[in-house]
């Protein structure tokens, strides 16, 4: 099937692979049908979560464990668990939303900071194709992802992954 999107085009997703949100996601009650695009470069670093009802409406998202960022079977209820029909948490992919941190005190022009979201992943059910949005509520941390490499030898990758973000954010595709 064909969707129109404002920020890729017309693209060709399979009807299988939408994902539905039952419970739709904070502040768009009604829009419960989305489809992850991943961006054009192999392995991608981010993908897009694109609603199939709004082509105005994406968002920036990653892997959780593509930042190092694990959680474990206590994150969903076992209503949640049934909600997306998982028999094991470790059959759940774990999606951050990503932002730009415009606020960081020691931002420089190529160390911009990335902001996953982690206090409110998105999980959803591979096999089912059904997500939610998860609020952890009384969760005390935060993480901050750097463009900026440790090492002389990622410097490049690095520099790259933040080309591809700060491109992404200057087209509208901003995580809320």
């Amino acid at each position: 099937m064909k969707i129109h999107t404002a920020h890729f085009g017309e693209r060709d997703i399979e009807a299988s692979d939408i994902i539905s949100f039952p419970k739709g996601l904070p502040g768009l009650p009604n829009k419960h049908q989305f489809a992850l695009l991943p961006e054009d470069l192999d392995p991608p670093v981010f993908l897009f979560l694109q609603s199939t009802e709004d082509a105005d409406l994406a968002f920036t998202v990653s892997m959780a464990q593509k930042f190092g960022i694990t959680y474990d079977d206590t994150l969903l209820t076992d209503t949640e668990m049934q909600t997306l029909g998982l028999k094991a948490f470790s059959d759940a992919i774990v999606l951050l939303l990503i932002s730009e941190n415009h606020d960081h005190p020691h931002r420089r022009q190529f160390d911009p900071k990335f902001i996953p979201h982690i206090s409110n992943p998105i999980i959803v059910n591979p096999l089912t194709r059904k997500g939610l949005y998860k609020e952890l509520r009384g969760v005390h941390c935060s993480a901050t992802i750097s463009a900026l490499a440790e090492t002389d030898d990622d410097a490049e990758v690095a520099k790259e992954n933040y080309m591809r973000f700060l491109a992404m954010m200057q087209a509208g595709i901003k995580a809320p």
